[in-house]
C-alpha cells in the first residue's frame, strides 16, 4: 500500500496522497509495461508467460511516478479539475499537495529499490532526471519554427515518452532479453508515448474541458 503509517497527524498526508488514485485514470502506462513484460517472458520461453513480482513493481513505479508528476502540475498549472473531480490543491491547499507528489516519488523510489537490480534503479532514476528537465523546456520556445519542433519533440521525450521507454526497457531487462530486444522494447515505449502525447496535446485544442476532465489549451 502507499500509505501504512496509523499516526493520525499524517491523516492528510494519507489522504492527499492517495486522492488521485482513488478516480482511476486510464492506466495506461501500467497497462502498455505489463504487455511488454509478459510478451519479453514469453520470448525467454517462460512456463507461465505471466509477469514476476518485480516486472508488476516497475509497472506500479511508472503510475506512481505519473501520478506524483500530476499532483505538481496541477499545482503549477493552477489547474481546477483532474479526471472530472476537484485538483488536488484545491482539495488539501498548495503544500499538502506538493509534499503528497513528494511522498508519492518517495514510496516509488523505496518500492524500486526493492527490487534490488542496480540497473533497473539507474534506468528509472533517469526518468525523475528527464521529468524535471522535461518541465523545464515546457516553460520555453524557440524564435524559428524548425527549432521549435525540435524543442517540442525533446520536451515531449522527456515529460512523457521517457518513463514509458525506461519501464519497457526495464521489465525487459528483468525478463533476462537480449540487449537488442531490451533497445527494441525501449524504441517501442519512446514512440509509443510520443505518439500518445501528441494525440493528448491536440485532444488540448479540439475538445474541451468537460470531456477530457482536465483544462483545455483553449480555456487555459
Amino acid at each position: 500500500p502507499l500509505f501504512r503509517s496509523n499516526g493520525s497527524r499524517l491523516i492528510h498526508l494519507k489522504e492527499s496522497s492517495t486522492y488521485y488514485f482513488k478516480n482511476e485514470g486510464k492506466l495506461f502506462r501500467p497497462l502498455v509495461v505489463l504487455l511488454m513484460a509478459r510478451a519479453c517472458n514469453k520470448t525467454q520461453m517462460k512456463p507461465d508467460c505471466g509477469v514476476t513480482e518485480n516486472q508488476l513493481t516497475v509497472a506500479m513505479v511508472s503510475e506512481m511516478i505519473h501520478t506524483a508528476t500530476l499532483v505538481h502540475d496541477d499545482v503549477i498549472d493552477q489547474a481546477q479539475t483532474r479526471r472530472g473531480q476537484p485538483v488536488c490543491h484545491l482539495v488539501w491547499g498548495t503544500k499538502k499537495s506538493i509534499f503528497a507528489g513528494d511522498y508519492i516519488l518517495a514510496r516509488s523510489s523505496s518500492a524500486l529499490a526493492r527490487i534490488g537490480d542496480p540497473l533497473v534503479v539507474e534506468m528509472l532514476s533517469h526518468v525523475l532526471n528527464s521529468l524535471v528537465k522535461g518541465e523545464v523546456m515546457q516553460l520555453g520556445t524557440r524564435e524559428s519554427s524548425a527549432d521549435r519542433f525540435t524543442h517540442y519533440m525533446e520536451k515531449t521525450f522527456r515529460k512523457t515518452a521517457s518513463l514509458l521507454a525506461l519501464s519497457c526497457q526495464a521489465v525487459a531487462l528483468l525478463a533476462g532479453a537480449s540487449q537488442s530486444v531490451c533497445d527494441l522494447a525501449y524504441q517501442y515505449g519512446r514512440n509509443l508515448g510520443i505518439a500518445f502525447q501528441l494525440v493528448d496535446d491536440m485532444l488540448d485544442f479540439v475538445s474541451t474541458s468537460d470531456i477530457l476532465g482536465k483544462p483545455d489549451r483553449k480555456s487555459g
